[in-house]
């Protein structure tokens, strides 16, 4: 059994003539925009060594007591 809202849900997806688990087939088939970038990135990441090294430099971070982390 689903919940009242879940198939309202389903219902307005329905087309006229398709059954219930023909539209849960086709939205679960449905890919996410994005989905074919992964992996496409080849440079280094935000969590590289080279990143974490470089993110900082030029700017002086100081603690709340006033001295030099």
């Amino acid at each position: 059994m689903i919940r009242k809202v879940v198939y309202e849900s389903l219902r307005k997806e329905k087309r006229r003539g398709e059954s219930f688990s023909k539209v849960i087939e086709r939205l679960l088939s449905r890919r996410h925009p994005l989905e074919g970038l992964y992996g496409i990135w080849a440079g280094p990441g935000p969590a590289s060594p080279r990143a974490k090294r470089t993110r900082g430099r030029g700017r002086s971070r100081s603690s709340p007591e006033g001295g030099r982390l």
